[in-house]
């Protein structure tokens, strides 16, 4: 809700996970299987649960398989969202035919 408290509990599908460095271009790209692995590596609490890292790491697996993982390259600018959504789309697009 962020420190505003503004939300909405819902759930939609996942269509991609975008990781956003600052630059000084816009610039977007796909991640391949092991820097997708790092991405997500980098970004989980592991479970103090008995299996809980075999399962944890089964999920990762799934969301790797599943999910397209991009790099975001750039400026603050709305041209930068522009860029990444023209890309995600355009590679579901060619995906789904």
């Amino acid at each position: 809700m962020g420190k505003e408290n503004l939300g909405v509990n819902d759930s939609v599908k996942i269509e991609a996970i975008v990781t956003i460095k600052q630059d000084h271009v816009n610039e977007i790209r796909k991640l391949n299987t092991s820097e997708s692995l790092d991405v997500l590596m980098s970004q989980v609490l592991f479970p103090n649960k008995e299996n809980g890292n075999e399962m944890l790491i089964y999920l990762i697996k799934r969301i790797i398989n599943i999910i397209p993982i991009y790099e975001l390259k750039c400026q603050i600018s709305e041209n930068a969202v522009i860029l990444a959504k023209n890309k995600i789309v355009k590679e579901e697009e060619t995906n789904e035919n």
